[in-house]
């Protein structure tokens, strides 16, 4: 092979590796919009969050599993409500989202990995839960903070109309713990119960709550039926 053709494809080789590199860093560099959906955690300014990512789309996976800030500034905030006749609604509010509850923005990534957003959603996660009780666990030294485990057989959205199922596939017939604190009212067929006095396993029950963090499940109301 003569010099003049070993040092063409050289320049060639050289050319192609700066047109990759060029290529990957540009990948990273453009603006992306998207919509994805994360839990919102502690962090942030006046007018930022940091959300956790649960779901995005293939284009800006790298973001998925990781935490970064998102700028509300121009964003457009709304939460879910239940009006008057028992329906989810989307209103809009001033407040920003609060930590761990979840949120669907509408955004555009940027090289830095900071998003800025256009809207952003807080999710309405209530629910309504009956099922069989399983077993009681303590808070050590407590009487009415600890762990319950459900069997679940029925999840709907908590007092919106027409019942919409909630996170079925992770209750029916499932062992779900639901925690229960100090605030949750505890009853039997509507009186007043403390948490160490329910011992009846296999016995129906009614849980009302709200999931928070990723999969948090925490009562506000406990009964026995």
């Amino acid at each position: 092979m003569n010099k003049i053709l070993v040092s063409l494809l050289g320049a060639v080789a050289v050319l192609g590796a700066s047109i990759m590199m060029l290529s990957a860093g540009s990948s990273k560099a453009a603006d992306i919009t998207f919509i994805g959906r994360g839990i919102v955690k502690s962090g942030g300014d006046a007018n930022s969050i940091n959300v956790y990512w649960t779901y995005v789309p293939s284009s800006v996976e790298r973001i998925q599993g990781i935490r970064s800030d998102v700028t509300l500034s121009g964003a457009i905030k709304y939460v879910w409500t239940v009006n008057s006749s028992g329906v989810l609604v989307k209103t809009k509010t001033a407040s920003k989202p609060t930590p761990e509850k979840e949120v669907v923005v509408r955004g555009t990534l940027r090289s830095d990995d900071r998003v800025t957003a256009s809207w952003v959603v807080t999710n309405y996660r209530q629910f309504k839960v009956t099922g069989k009780i399983q077993g009681v666990t303590l808070d050590s030294g407590k009487t009415d903070e600890g762990w319950v485990t459900v069997n679940g057989s029925t999840s709907i959205f908590r007092n919106v109309l027409p019942a919409k199922d909630f996170k079925t596939a992770k209750v029916v017939a499932k062992d779900m713990l639901i925690r229960v604190n100090g605030i949750t009212k505890v009853t039997a067929l509507g009186k007043s119960k403390r948490l160490d006095e329910v011992t009846g396993v296999q016995q129906n029950v009614t849980v009302e709550g709200e999931v928070q963090n990723e999969d948090h499940w925490v009562a506000s109301q406990f009964n026995e039926r």
